[in-house]
């Protein structure tokens, strides 16, 4: 009775996962950049002291700090190890093929949740050109406008989940075998 109720608490955590919300955030506005998975994992682009950019990565409870930033120590010592340069194969056009295949499977996975663009060419004539290209585009999830106060923001947010980026990938496969 007891390997039951572990193989049913396995089987749901990985069905949360599987349908547990993929999500993308960028907000220019705020200066808040995200990437995650709703409740396990999340990424954020932060700027350190120094304004150098960093990662800061949260797994479940456990703060992760990534920094882009090494001090001259530390790139002092790893230039005295001799490198060495990996040779770079021939790509096939075929498998180029599928990744690029793969690669928009997984973009249109993901549903806009949220966008809002607010731009200022600097051109009052290309901002009058836009009003029409904006005025065409506008709905409820995606506002798109023009201003003449040189303010320049993006919103956007963009959600996914991993049995629909899985499932993609798989049928790509499956399709990629049947034709060889």
């Amino acid at each position: 009775m007891t390997w039951i109720i572990i193989f049913g608490f396995l089987i749901l955590i990985v069905l949360w996962l599987l349908f547990s919300p993929v999500y993308l955030y960028i907000g220019t506005s705020e200066s808040k950049y995200e990437a995650g998975l709703k409740g396990l994992i999340k990424f954020r682009l932060t700027q350190d002291n120094n304004g150098f950019p960093e990662i800061k990565a949260r797994f479940l409870f456990f703060p992760y700090t990534i920094s882009f930033y090494k001090s001259s120590e530390k790139i002092s010592s790893k230039k005295k190890k001799s490198k060495k340069k990996k040779k770079i194969g021939n790509v096939k056009l075929k498998t180029l093929w599928l990744v690029m295949k793969i690669g928009r499977k997984i973009h249109h996975s993901f549903k806009i949740k949220k966008l809002t663009l607010t731009i200022d060419t600097g051109n009052v004539i290309r901002n009058a050109y836009l009003i029409p290209v904006f005025s065409f585009y506008y709905t409820n999830k995606i506002k798109l406008s023009v201003n003449y106060h040189q303010k320049n923001e993006i919103i956007f947010h963009t959600e996914s989940t991993l049995f629909t980026i899985l499932f993609g990938i798989i049928t790509i496969f499956i399709k990629h075998k049947l034709k060889t």
